[in-house]
Order: C-alpha cells, then sequence, then structure tokens
C-alpha cells in the first residue's frame, strides 16, 4: 500500500462506525474494517492499543490505535474510553473491578452503582456494586440506554434487549419500530420511527409514567421522572418539572441526570443546565464542547481539546476529573 512499509511510524489509525480509518503523513487515508479484507488490507486488532495492518502487497505495519474519547456518567461515578479505548473511572466508579480490553462507549445507571460499556465488536461487558449484572454474553449492540438499576442495548434493526431490575418496563411496545429511547424509574419512552413522535410505557402505577412533549423529534433523554425530546431545529421540549427553565434556543446535544439535565448550544459550543441546582448543576465550565453526559447529580462534558471537565455533586469524587486521565 503506498505510503506504508513495514517500519512506517507516520500512521495513525481512528476507529469509526464504519471501522478503522487509517491515515499517514503522505495523506494516504483508508477505511479497513477490523478482521475483515477490505480496500486490499486487513487490520488485527490486539486489544491493547494496538493494530497490525496487512495489505496484499506484502506490506505488514503495527499502529498506534487513536480513538475518540467518550464518556459516561452514572449515580456516583464517572468513566471515559480514553484514547487507546481502555476505560479510566472515577468517583465510586473508580473503586469498582473496571474491565480490561477496548471499549467504544460507556454508560452508568441514575441511581445504582453500575456500569456497562461496549466493545468495538458490539459485545457489552458490565461492572459494579454490590454485583454487576448479568450481561447478555454473545449478543450484539449499536447503542447502550442506562436506567434506574437496569441497561437496555439496541440491536442493529432497533429493536431492545433489557437487563438488570427492570421489572415492568421489559422493553418498549413491539407493535411498532422506534428510532431512540430514554428510560427512567419504571418508565420508558422511544421516539417512533413512523412519525417522530414519542411513546411512553411503564408501570403498574400510570402517575409514575411522564406525559411526554408533543411533536417530532430526533433523539430523547429521560431523568428519574421526566423526559426531554431534541427537534431537527435543535429546540428542546420537556415534561414535568424539567419543562420549566428548558432553554429555548437550539441545541446540539442533550442529557439528563436525576433531576436534571444539560445540553450543548448549536450557537457558540457552551454548556447550559436546567433543572435541580442544589448540588451545584447549573455551574458549568466555560469553553466550546462536543459531549455531555448526566449523572445522579452531576455532569461531565468533553471540549473541543479533548479534555474532561465534570461539576455538580461530588461527594464520592464524581466531578473530580484525575490527572492524568
Amino acid at each position: 500500500m503506498d505510503g506504508m512499509d513495514g517500519t512506517s511510524s507516520g500512521c495513525t489509525v481512528e476507529e469509526t462506525e464504519a471501522g478503522a480509518v487509517v491515515t499517514c503523513d503522505d495523506g494516504t487515508s483508508v477505511t479497513v474494517p477490523r478482521g475483515v479484507d477490505g480496500s486490499g488490507c486487513t487490520l488485527t486488532d490486539h486489544g491493547d492499543g494496538s493494530a497490525t495492518l496487512t495489505c496484499d502487497d506484502g506490506t505488514s505495519v503495527t499502529l498506534p490505535i487513536d480513538g475518540p474519547l467518550h464518556l459516561g456518567a452514572g449515580s456516583n461515578g464517572s468513566c471515559a474510553t480514553r484514547a487507546d479505548g481502555t476505560l479510566r473511572c472515577w468517583g465510586s466508579a473508580g473503586i469498582l473491578s473496571v474491565p480490561p480490553g477496548r471499549f467504544v462507549e460507556v454508560r452508568g445507571f441514575h441511581n445504582d452503582h453500575r456500569f456497562c460499556a461496549r466493545r468495538p465488536d458490539h459485545t457489552v461487558a458490565c461492572w459494579g456494586n454490590p454485583d454487576p449484572l448479568s450481561t447478555p454474553l454473545g449478543e450484539t449492540f449499536t447503542r447502550l440506554y442506562g436506567h434506574d438499576r437496569g441497561m437496555c442495548g439496541m440491536r442493529a434493526d432497533g429493536t431492545l434487549r433489557c437487563w438488570g431490575a427492570f421489572g415492568p418496563i421489559d422493553g418498549p411496545p413491539t407493535d411498532e419500530a422506534f428510532v431512540d429511547y430514554a428510560f427512567g424509574f419504571e418508565w420508558g419512552c422511544g421516539v417512533r420511527a413512523s412519525d417522530g413522535t414519542i411513546r411512553c410505557w411503564g408501570g403498574p402505577d400510570p402517575d409514575d409514567v411522564p406525559t411526554p412533549p408533543t411533536g417530532a423529534f430526533v433523539s430523547i433523554v429521560g431523568s428519574l421522572f421526566d423526559v426531554c425530546g431534541r427537534r431537527a431545529d435543535g429546540t428542546v421540549a420537556c415534561s414535568g418539572a424539567l419543562a420549566s427553565g428548558a432553554p429555548a434556543e437550539a441545541l446540539g446535544a442533550i442529557s439528563a441526570g436525576q433531576l436534571h439535565a444539560c445540553g450543548i448550544r448549536a450557537s457558540d459550543a457552551s454548556l447550559v443546565c436546567w433543572g435541580r441546582d442544589a448540588e451545584g448543576q447549573h455551574v458549568v465550565p466555560p469553553g466550546r464542547f462536543v459531549e455531555v453526559v448526566s449523572g445522579g447529580r452531576h455532569s461531565c462534558a468533553l471540549d473541543e481539546a479533548d479534555e474532561v471537565h465534570c461539576w455538580g455533586d461530588d461527594t464520592f469524587g464524581q466531578a473530580s476529573v484525575p490527572d492524568p486521565l
């Protein structure tokens, strides 16, 4: 392959949903599915932050894998996937037995000391206190959703598989398709694939299920008791207590904790939060951000320089980002 030889160090690998994008100093760039022949090359992931690219012309080079950071927040803990795909957790999550290996997504629970993370091959590992969840073995998922004391994974066909303490909300209605989900205390909501409206379900007490905002939405998030939706134009609407104080301006992303929500402004990539503020949930850091997540009573965000910032409740150290990460 042009621009690559057996001793080349001028190449890096960045993981994407489509595969691994290999870029070299001479401008050469190719997307290679992991372990699958593509563009005349095969990429073998060693699971230690490196991969070997072998091409049909005899080229073979071992490269560092440079993947994007991603964040996850739980009740009293926070986690991040580092550039090499390994996990770094702090707060209550930092004292748990974090699984080894490489991951592309990590999610926590609003009201429990447990986390789950998704590997590059889309399988899942879970850990936490007092006991880890019984993770579905061999199943693959494209996205994870944390709940009060359970976890759901979205399959490639959009259906859900839920595990943990879900009780009466063990999955959505099966009579229609959904493109996004959110979960709270004994309830779930989904964005209908047909028209973007939100449908909620749960039980046994109907009063526990939020009345969703009306209209069409592209994504939703859930606190313990309320659901917020983001429209195609970036504007947000919420149910219940989170309806008060929700910003009127467009947001590029939203997240929700136990009783608060946050977003990234589309206009300048700054942060805004609303809802509960007793633990400083509204005291956001300055800067421009690309990702925001919310846990129990705290939030964390990733800025454009790949620096992690957390704020809000720090009783367990969940808002104290370790240095180095």
